[in-house]
């Protein structure tokens, strides 16, 4: 629009000092022309700085480092004016499933409906049943204990043996039993050397040896079973009492989801009717806009041949400039309409 202008501005002053130079018009006019054009000078400059904010802040919301040339981006979009044809019914259908708002709601209802579930489930007897398989391994850090303990208890079966072999000795005489008693070596017979001193090598061996089973040899213990039943049999109606506000709960999300649907429904059919009178609005501007180009160009062609004044020219320009600029505010209007509708049905329509 402001390129427009200028270039409209341009042919004016043209206009203005040809009619000068042959007497038809004073250098007022041409004075008029010149400040005129100036003026769309200034708003040219203060387009174009305007233009560069928009890129930046666009760029800024895309995500896009701040270093890139916003000179060479250009608008390939036209943003055309359609009919829209949109259908309200089908507008809420597919608002029910695609409304962000309204699935949140409805996530509540189905996260309600199943506490409701479960608070009834408390009323059922619960059932459980576990299993058990373990083991256990040891080892003594000081094999000299162990050495210690079956040593005393060798040297209790020795003494116990030559006690035993004491009393049958006597038993029998005057003829003693053969070796002086029934086992003839109590040494061997418990597990000791001859001089009964000490273990027999053999002995002293298996016992570290059955020492060293730590971590790897286990002893198993019995595998168990467990079964257990609970039967809820009175709670002091605590159960009764989370039911009751389960199922409130519910209700309210329930009523919840009806008031958004609601919700959705009315923004729905209001945001189409506001798309539908931007549209009839826009269409109105343009015609106006084609009017105040025609009045131009009659303004111009009666200052051309000696029939009209520079003001009526300079109105025109101005008429046609303030035209088109409610036109494009009642696109842009009309644009941000179609946007809060896809926003309210919460998908794509174009």
């Amino acid at each position: 629009m402001a390129r427009q202008q200028v270039a409209r501005n341009a042919e004016f002053v043209s206009l203005a000092r040809a009619r000068q130079q042959v007497g038809q018009a004073s250098m007022l006019d041409v004075r008029q022309a010149d400040v005129t054009k100036a003026n769309a000078d200034v708003q040219l400059l203060q387009a174009q700085q305007a233009e560069t904010e928009a890129k930046i802040e666009l760029l800024r919301r895309m995500g896009m480092p701040a270093g890139v040339d916003v000179d060479a981006l250009t608008l390939t979009e036209s943003f055309p004016l359609a009919e829209p044809t949109f259908d309200l019914d089908q507008l809420k259908s597919m608002a029910h499933s695609s409304s962000p708002a309204l699935k949140a709601v409805e996530a509540q209802h189905d996260a309600a409906s199943i506490s409701v579930r479960a608070a009834k489930g408390d009323r059922l007897p619960s059932f459980s049943i576990s299993t058990g398989l373990s083991g256990y391994t040891q080892q003594f850090t000081n094999e000299g204990i162990l050495l210690s303990n079956a040593l005393r208890s060798a040297q209790g079966t020795q003494a116990n043996c030559e006690f035993q072999n004491g009393i049958l000795s006597r038993l029998t005489s005057p003829h003693p039993s053969p070796n002086g008693g029934i086992i003839a070596d109590c040494n061997s017979y418990a597990g000791l050397d001859a001089s009964g001193a000490a273990l027999q090598s053999s002995i002293s061996d298996a016992i570290k040896t059955n020492n060293s089973t730590f971590p790897f040899s286990f002893t198993r213990q019995p595998w168990s079973i467990r079964l257990g039943i609970d039967l809820p049999l009175w709670d002091g109606f605590s159960r009764s009492l989370r039911i009751s506000q389960a199922r409130a709960t519910e209700e309210d999300a329930r009523e919840t989801v009806r008031a958004q649907q609601l919700l959705v429904d009315g923004t729905i059919q209001s945001k189409l009717l506001e798309v539908r009178t931007a549209y009839r609005s826009a269409q109105i501007q343009d015609t106006n806009r084609v009017a105040a180009r025609e009045q131009l160009q009659l303004a111009q062609q009666k200052y051309r041949i000696g029939n009209g004044s520079a003001l009526e020219v300079a109105d025109a320009q101005n008429a046609v400039t303030q035209a088109e600029a409610t036109y494009v505010q009642a696109l842009y209007g009309y644009h941000l309409a179609v946007v809060g509708l896809e926003a309210a049905v919460g998908r794509p329509l174009r």
